[in-house]
């Protein structure tokens, strides 16, 4: 799959899905699963959010997760984020929630996020693998 971007691309063409998703749903997922309509929903979901937040989407990371579809984008000013759409389920309800609370401390940032129906889209700071999330505040573990 090409990049796209919201700015260029009228529609979603055929959107790529992470390997791990894609054998999730093969193996448990009966075919009325609230998951598949979630996914049959994804690239609509993908190109409303990018167009939203002006966002060039790249190809998902792999092999990604059974939950979520993720990928890094770039805003219009050429900020590196990472767009994260989720299938709405109860150990994720409160996912934006929960990052709006840490603000980026000891965790990485929410910048934006939206409900649309049975999906949570957010869009995140992006961040690199061994880069440690630094919390201000924290007090020093004990061990004992």
């Amino acid at each position: 799959m090409t990049r796209r971007s919201a700015r260029h691309n009228a529609g979603v063409p055929d959107l790529e899905l992470p390997t791990n998703l894609v054998r999730e749903m093969a193996e448990y997922d009966a075919p009325d699963a609230p998951r598949r309509t979630w996914l049959a929903d994804l690239p609509a979901v993908v190109e409303t959010v990018s167009r939203e937040w002006l966002l060039d989407v790249g190809r998902p990371f792999q092999p990604g997760g059974v939950t979520s579809w993720t990928a890094p984008a770039r805003t219009a000013v050429g900020e590196r984020v990472v767009l994260k759409i989720g299938w709405r389920h109860d150990e994720a309800l409160h996912e934006a929630d929960g990052l709006a609370a840490w603000n980026g401390e000891g965790a990485v940032r929410l910048l934006a996020h939206r409900v649309l129906d049975h999906t949570t889209a957010l869009l995140l700071e992006a961040c690199e693998p061994g880069t440690l999330a630094h919390c201000r505040d924290a007090s020093p573990v004990s061990t004992y």
